[in-house]
């Protein structure tokens, strides 16, 4: 196997000996593949109109984040009827990763330090390996069959229900903000709006604001160019304004909260996600379409706790509801019991429709 000294990777670079007569083992891989496999299923409805790749959590989604990561070219393999929807890619030695999987620091450096034919996978399957084979021959159901050998690797985080895309969004958003500020220059924050610990605000050149109040005290706020807020509006980090998204006057939003490229927002918005644009015209040529959005609000399950106060009167007298055992008692079952039913609603869905003309 032949050694090469690899700078196109900015973690590999910051990680390359002082030293130029040492030598470092990174194999040039082509490209990187994200793959869909049989849990993308979870992730309905997303994932009926888009690949796993293409969920947004964070500034990025996950084809634009291994992207950012290490600059290199960034493909996606996913059902037949999605698979024309996106670029097709040369056959080479490419890294094909689990579109699923959360990145965090570690795990990218075993990553991208894969030989050709080795592989990592935990107890849910393939993680990535890195393969000289094409988009036709990459079995999505069986994909472990293909490599030389396979190292065990402990569990690793990946998206398998919707919820999960809003609750990790806080996390991901930190994540996300220290990928994209490293070494980047940012707008001076306009004299008209109001901030609270400026420096962990970030403004892209382009992007419009005035008479609104940015409170990063819990986590950092990332404003991308062409975007806008409008006055009275007040925001808590941490969150995602993307490109030219608008928020509405006098809007309340509250962190962890992303909001993908090209949205609208209002009102009072807490730990919501909103994938961006889809896309609003056909491929086929046609004039017509009528895109469509799904997105959910990760509130955490509703809860219910009534409790009785005041005096109650029955043919044997009356009696202090607050203080009866056995009326507490029974009230604590029924409140236990709608819980419980109430527990499978953790999110509140939010549904776009619209119409586009190509002309």
């Amino acid at each position: 196997m032949r050694k090469v000294r690899s700078f196109r990777r900015l973690f590999i670079q910051e990680r390359m000996p002082a030293d130029p007569d040492l030598n470092c083992l990174y194999f040039v891989h082509m490209a990187i593949v994200l793959f869909d496999n049989q849990y993308r299923r979870g992730l309905l409805p997303f994932t009926y109109t888009r690949a796993v790749a293409s969920l947004r959590s964070g500034i990025f989604s996950n084809k634009e984040r291994w992207a950012k990561i290490t600059g290199m070219p960034v493909f996606i393999c996913t059902e037949k009827y999605l698979q024309p929807l996106y670029p097709e890619f040369e056959e080479g030695v490419h890294t094909w990763i689990d579109a699923a999987v959360v990145a965090d620091t570690a795990l990218i450096d075993t990553v991208l330090s894969l030989e050709p034919g080795n592989a990592i996978a935990d107890e849910k399957g393939l993680i990535a390996g890195c393969i000289d084979i094409s988009l036709r021959n990459f079995d999505r159901t069986n994909t472990l069959q293909k490599f030389v050998s396979i190292k065990d690797h402990a569990p690793v985080k990946r998206w398998e229900h919707p919820w999960q895309l809003v609750q990790w969004n806080d996390a991901m958003i930190r994540f996300d903000i220290d990928l994209q500020t490293k070494g980047m220059q940012f707008a001076a924050i306009p004299g008209s709006v109001n901030t609270i610990q400026p420096a962990q605000i970030f403004i892209e050149e382009g992007a419009k604001l005035s008479f609104c109040t940015l409170n990063a005290e819990n986590g950092p706020i990332y404003i991308a160019k062409h975007a806008e807020i409008m006055e009275g509006s007040v925001i808590r980090g941490p969150f995602v304004l993307g490109e030219n998204s608008v928020v509405k006057m006098n809007s309340r939003i509250y962190g962890a909260t992303s909001l993908g490229p090209s949205c609208m927002a209002g009102g009072e918005i807490k730990n919501t996600v909103m994938m961006g644009f889809s896309n609003m015209l056909p491929r086929s040529g046609k004039h017509f379409s009528m895109p469509y959005e799904f997105g959910v609000a990760y509130t955490g399950a509703p809860r219910i706790n009534v409790r009785l106060s005041g005096t109650a009167c029955t043919a044997e007298g009356c009696f202090d509801a607050a203080t009866n055992k056995e009326m507490q008692q029974s009230l604590d079952q029924e409140n236990a019991k709608l819980n419980k039913s109430l527990s499978s609603f953790p999110v509140y869905p939010i549904v776009s429709l619209g119409l586009a003309y190509r002309f």
